[in-house]
């Protein structure tokens, strides 16, 4: 497991206010509302687009990547939309909409140097998910540790993907990269929506 970097850890630390994102406390909502609100409407599932059943889709994210990229492609439609990794709230949506730009670029052959492409979705990854278990600690998430095993495994594969660019699997990396938003879109419907339900909700 990676090591927080200096900077990426000062940068959660003060709400990565580099990247725009608002502070939280903006966007809580009595928890007894967001119960009230649950008993109108069903849980956020999987959009249409990325329709992967329930039990295909937890045990894609029991495996992690590059497993769960398998599992996944193996039930989903390859094109996954973009607003599929959008859950609705505001905080969470700005880390994902960089996210998106970033690895847009990487699998744009048009786009310059790869390898620096690469090391700015490694790093935007490390202060996305610092931010979003910084959030998950303050507000005492009941799946802090299932969702933190999840992010262990994405910064795990993203370091993996980083030293097979060094040895020169170029094209092993490319398909990564064209993979990713799949398994990403997966995570943020069953991991990144109940969260954003719970921040709502969290009391002030």
């Amino acid at each position: 497991m990676l090591e927080l970097q200096d900077g990426v850890q000062a940068g959660a630390a003060a709400g990565a206010s580099s990247i725009g994102i608002e502070p939280l406390s903006r966007y809580l909502v009595p928890r007894a509302r967001l119960r009230r609100a649950a008993r109108t409407r069903p849980m956020m599932g999987l959009p249409p687009a990325c329709a992967v059943s329930r039990r295909a889709s937890r045990a894609a994210l029991a495996c992690g990547y590059p497993d769960a990229r398998r599992l996944a492609m193996a039930v989903a439609p390859t094109h996954v939309r973009h607003d599929d990794i959008f859950v609705g709230f505001k905080p969470i949506d700005d880390l994902h909409r960089e996210f998106q730009a970033i690895l847009d670029a990487l699998n744009d052959p048009r786009e310059g140097d790869y390898g620096e492409d690469l090391l700015a979705l490694h790093e935007h990854l490390l202060r996305h998910c610092a931010l979003e278990e910084q959030w998950m600690l303050q507000e005492n998430y009941e799946h802090y540790a299932r969702h933190k095993r999840a992010h262990e495994r994405l910064l795990e594969s993203i370091s993996d993907a980083r030293r097979r660019f060094d040895g020169g699997d170029i094209d092993g990396v490319r398909r990564y990269c064209a993979d990713l938003m799949s398994w990403f879109a997966i995570h943020a419907q069953e991991e990144d929506a109940p969260l954003a339900d719970w921040l709502r909700g969290a009391p002030r």
